[in-house]
């Protein structure tokens, strides 16, 4: 009689163990077939049967002063024992394969909170039909436990693994909190839960779901839904960039659509100075268009925005000085045409920074000179700024053979604007000792932006070093040309008299 009763307890603990996975409820995950499970259910049906009357024998006896009471705790016992091998099979085969269905996961957006997804589950029973035939068969007094559903569903969003060499990657949790746990999820009673996103221009997730000892992963692309606030949602990695004066600032931009209906926007820049020209192109083919259009079932757009600074500072565009300006979105498409501001139904806040070009330029009208020996010859330097960027403290140097002395009238300027012209008079003076023949000078001009050198490209001087002139000689030497010049004559008409 105490070996019956230990293990009724001991079946009653399991029995407990199960019930303790739900709250109210009990769930369980027993292995075998359905074949196998029924079989059992069956099995346990004809025990219980069997106690049942068993125990009511018992008990007539009893009754009558013909059973002891020994026998009817043993009877008891032995219903209440085959009670709890009915609730096991029942448990085996109401639950052995419980699901847990994903019915859709969509990304929204929500202004200062970012991108987030709502995931959709439904817990559902594999043996729906089966339960509802023992719930309708079984007697009154038969003890079967309370079903209520799933318990202790634990669910997170993780990016899809992807290979690098060969390897795949593993995947990484990107939902905020990591991961939610239900405590009981109920049977056919759908519930939803949201997550933020860690990275908000994700498009693929893996579902991560744990329950009952399984790890089910489904990868899904998001559905979208619409915010409250905007309908499209404009990044890009970078919102401030640098461009010279003269050149271009490239933003490489998403653009991600949350409404149901396909539709085409327009652009609008807000703040940006008229001088700066701004045009949106195709990243890929580079071509240009004034409008975005969405497709349907196509919820994202990749797009450049290319600003061309001028090439002289302004008023509105200083070097170094950040200028802030919005791009938006706009439902009207054809805004530009019409006039009419539209509301902004998207946007993203960029800034620039122009840069000033630090570049000189040496002019010199004449590189090649003839000094005579001993003395000077002076020409003039012209100091251009060339570039778009004041330069302080811009010095000219020469650089002179062995034997030659170079004298600046002016060799350091204070400051020099953009566009800006300085002149300065070089005097080069070959020694008198100076061997007759030709040389090579050189003569540039540099300064420092920030911590930059700039230069100038340099320029060759050609120097030619001659004696200086004897007015004897030279009469002799025109006397000479003449003579001979008189004697061809004489000759040419002594010839054409014969």
């Amino acid at each position: 009689m105490l070996a019956v009763l230990a293990v009724a307890v001991v079946l009653l603990g399991d029995s407990r163990t199960a019930a303790a996975q739900a709250p109210g409820g009990m769930t369980s995950t027993p292995g075998g077939t359905a074949q196998t499970r029924s079989l059992d259910f069956a099995v346990a049906e004809v025990r219980y049967a069997q106690a049942e009357k068993a125990m009511e024998r018992v008990k007539e006896l009893y009754e009558q002063d013909l059973s002891s009471a020994a026998e009817l705790e043993e009877a008891e016992a032995t219903l209440r024992l085959a009670n709890l091998e009915l609730g096991r099979a029942y448990l085996g085969l109401v639950l052995a394969d419980p699901q847990v269905v994903l019915h859709q996961a969509r990304k929204y957006q929500v202004k200062g909170d970012g991108a987030r997804v709502e995931v959709e589950l439904v817990a559902r029973s594999s043996f729906d039909e089966e339960a509802q035939a023992v719930e309708s068969s079984r007697a009154a007094s038969v003890e079967l436990p309370v079903l209520k559903g799933v318990s202790n569903v634990v669910v997170s969003l993780k990016t899809v693994g992807s290979y690098r060499e060969g390897i795949l990657s593993e995947s990484t949790i990107v939902s905020v909190p990591y991961e939610m746990r239900l405590p009981l999820l109920r049977f056919d009673e759908p519930v939803t839960i949201d997550f933020g996103l860690l990275l908000p221009d994700v498009q693929e997730l893996l579902v991560e779901l744990r329950y009952n000892g399984n790890v089910d992963r489904r990868q899904v692309l998001l559905g979208k839904r619409a915010g409250t606030d905007e309908s499209l949602v404009v990044r890009s990695n970078y919102v401030t960039l640098d461009a010279e004066l003269g050149d271009e600032a490239v933003y490489e931009l998403q653009v991600e659509r949350f409404a149901d209906n396909s539709a085409g926007y327009g652009f609008r820049l807000d703040g940006l100075p008229p001088e700066v020209s701004a045009q949106v192109s195709d990243p890929d083919s580079g071509a240009t268009f004034s409008r975005v259009f969405f497709p349907e079932g196509v919820t994202e757009s990749r797009l450049a925005l290319k600003l061309t600074m001028p090439n002289r500072p302004t008023a509105l565009v200083q070097p170094d000085l950040m200028i802030p300006f919005a791009m938006f979105l706009t439902a009207d498409a054809d805004e530009a045409a019409t006039g009419v501001t539209s509301a902004a139904v998207g946007g993203i806040d960029l800034q620039v920074i122009p840069r000033g070009v630090a570049e000189l330029r040496l002019d010199v009208p004449n590189l090649y000179h003839e000094v005579v020996r001993g003395e000077s010859v002076s020409f003039e330097v012209d100091v251009v700024n060339a570039g778009s960027l004041t330069l302080e403290q811009v010095e000219l140097t020469v650089d002179v053979p062995l034997g030659w002395r170079a004298e600046l009238d002016r060799a350091l300027f204070d400051s020099l604007q953009p566009g800006g012209r300085e002149i300065a008079t070089l005097a080069l003076t070959a020694s008198g000792d100076q061997i007759l023949g030709d040389y090579e000078g050189s003569i540039k001009v540099g300064t420092l932006a920030g911590d930059r050198l700039v230069e100038s490209e340099p320029k060759t001087l050609r120097l030619h070093v001659i004696t200086a002139g004897r007015p004897w000689l030279m009469a002799a030497l025109a006397f000479a040309a003449l003579a001979v010049f008189a004697g061809v004559v004489w000759a040419g008409v002594h010839l054409s008299r014969r």
